[in-house]
């Protein structure tokens, strides 16, 4: 169905984008960029487009720019909580622990019951040496996700 969109309209943003989606599942991260590139440049305030390109850019290993897209997407979209979610993600693999929690910590504002979150501030404060937070996200994590508290649990207490 891109491809139909695509024929008619070859700038068919929706078409674009989901012809981009197709290369990130295949995890054909280049080819997901070169749709990407040319739609960031002519949209440059849409948040889909630029998560779609920063999740590429991590899943290619380039974090800084993966970053600075995620970046982009909260600074036009202050609730975006699946950017604050790859954002955290970027900068854990970077090990820069605190920014990580931070943007964890928005996903949380956004998103009070988020597992995924929860669990990744709790990794990031017990890798800085800080059980006593990662006990408490803990906590907070056994009531909504269960099997992803034991996770953290057994980091916490098998050490």
């Amino acid at each position: 169905s891109f491809d139909r969109a695509l024929q008619r309209d070859p700038n068919n943003l929706a078409g674009l984008i989901g012809r981009a989606e197709i290369q990130v599942e295949r995890r054909e991260w280049d080819q997901a960029l070169a749709y990407l590139e040319p739609l960031l440049e002519s949209n440059p305030w849409n948040c889909d487009v630029i998560r779609l390109a920063a999740h590429a850019c991590a899943r290619k290993h380039d974090l800084v720019r993966a970053r600075d897209l995620y970046e982009r997407a909260t600074f036009i979209n202050p609730d975006d909580r699946d950017a604050y979610m790859g954002m955290g993600t970027v900068y854990k693999e970077m090990m820069k622990l605190d920014q990580a929690i931070s943007a964890f910590d928005e996903v949380l504002r956004i998103d009070p019951k988020n597992a995924a979150a929860l669990f990744n501030a709790g990794f990031c404060h017990l890798l800085l040496g800080d059980r006593g937070e990662a006990r408490a996200r803990y906590k907070s994590l056994r009531f909504i996700d269960p099997e992803s508290a034991e996770q953290l649990f057994k980091m916490i207490y098998d050490k």
